[in-house]
């Protein structure tokens, strides 16, 4: 999720765009075997009848050995990313991306490509996007028309409109964060802005004309409201209430409910909706990973409780649903109007000391986002429960800037820096004798 996140970053630079496609019946393009023939074994299958030829007709029990990596063997996934890896790293002169299994970046292209099963998804340079897909289907590699950035691992998204005033309200309290001493490798501003009013304004000069021009921005909402829709039909086929029961009058400002607002005697009774909370849970947690993040607290602290439920988790549970039945139409929004070499990483990350209050741990929490003077795209979210039990708030938050740091903000750093050194490759100078 998070690698295509920063593909649908990418997107958003200016020249750049981004299309997906599907490979159809994917691990059926290669055959069994590919990339690990010194250990592979042969396999032999049963056919059904219906599929028999003539001159099965009068055997018993006759076999076939299996040729192509067919759906439901343990090792058709393994053949099928051999098979398009080799094409892609050999064949059509992509690299592998350093510290990401799936992503691959082609320099001279300059485009990026995130591969998920079957699911393709390419951004970069829009002029050279078309070139890029020629490259793979020219070696063979089946895929279907690319489209345009749209629904993709059950997520979709669409062009939007911001103003510049709303473009400002947005950027409030990011910009002093970006311009601030200190922050980032270089000067406090942004160099080729000018100051306004209403916040720097980046221009664009990569015409090589040295005029100013007002650089568009380009902004994208991610959509998943049919999904919670049918989590929430889920919820009240599986419990048996209807609609006006998770319809409250007024919404809930928040999907949770802490540890102290609840009865200490309920720990112990054992919840009605125990045997359907899985179900439940599960498919939320789903669409809480993808772009509702407001949602991860509230869900991961009851799928803990999945084996071990009782009456609190039945009313955290109802106030979830509740909340997101009434928030349907949230989700996150990024938009971008300033080059690579102008965004920074930045990372809040924070934790909630002795938030549980029977076993004493905190939680922790961060949001890593990719900012500019008139960028914010959203990257990644984290929220896990700690191991170990912190003597102090401040224990706690130091962990959780940890574990922020160490699993998604370095490696995401990483990635950036090889965007930028793709699209914007350092000068080199050429020495006189």
């Amino acid at each position: 999720m998070t690698a295509s996140r920063l593909l649908d970053a990418i997107a958003l630079l200016p020249g750049c765009s981004g299309q997906q496609s599907d490979a159809p019946q994917a691990y059926t393009q290669t055959k069994l075997g590919k990339g690990l023939e010194e250990g592979h074994r042969e396999t032999w299958v049963r056919l059904p009848r219906n599929q028999w030829p003539k001159q099965w007709e009068g055997m018993t029990d006759p076999v076939c050995p299996l040729i192509l990596a067919l759906y439901g063997h343990p090792l058709s996934g393994t053949y099928w990313e051999n098979y398009y890896d080799e094409i892609v790293t050999q064949k059509c002169g992509f690299e592998k991306v350093v510290g990401w299994e799936c992503l691959y970046v082609h320099r001279t292209l300059k485009v990026f490509l995130s591969v998920y099963v079957d699911d393709f998804k390419l951004a970069g340079e829009t002029k050279n996007l078309s070139k890029a897909w020629k490259l793979m289907t020219d070696n063979k590699l089946i895929l279907d028309p690319p489209e345009p950035l749209g629904q993709y691992l059950g997520c979709g998204q669409q062009p939007i409109s911001l103003t510049r005033e709303e473009l400002d309200r947005r950027m409030e309290h990011i910009r002093p964060l970006y311009q601030s001493k200190g922050y980032g490798e270089k000067s406090s501003k942004p160099s080729g802005d000018r100051q306004t009013e209403s916040g720097p304004v980046l221009r664009d000069t990569s015409d090589g004309s040295g005029k100013e021009k007002p650089l568009d921005v380009k902004s994208i909402r991610y959509d998943m409201e049919s999904f919670f829709e049918s989590c929430c039909e889920r919820h009240l086929e599986l419990t048996g209430k209807t609609d006006r029961d998770i319809t409250p009058g007024k919404g809930f400002l928040f999907p949770g409910i802490d540890d102290h607002h609840l009865r200490e005697e309920d720990w112990e009774k054992e919840g009605e909706l125990a045997h359907i909370s899985a179900k439940v849970l599960m498919k939320n947690l789903y669409g809480a990973r993808t772009c509702r993040w407001d949602l991860l607290h509230s869900i991961n602290t009851l799928a803990r409780e999945v084996t071990k439920w009782n009456k609190h988790c039945d009313i955290r549970l109802h106030k979830l649903m509740c909340y997101i039945r009434g928030t349907l139409k949230h989700s996150l929004e990024s938009f971008c109007g300033d080059h690579p070499e102008k965004l920074k990483l930045i990372v809040y990350c924070d934790a909630d000391f002795a938030g549980d209050t029977r076993a004493s741990k905190s939680t922790s929490g961060s949001y890593i986002a990719l900012v500019g003077p008139n960028t914010f795209i959203p990257i990644a979210s984290l929220c896990k429960k700690q191991t170990v039990v912190s003597h102090s708030s401040t224990e706690s938050e130091i962990i959780s800037m940890e574990i922020a740091l160490r699993s998604e903000a370095i490696p995401i750093l990483s990635f950036w820096d090889l965007v930028v050194d793709v699209f914007n490759p350092p000068k080199t100078s050429s020495g006189g004798g």
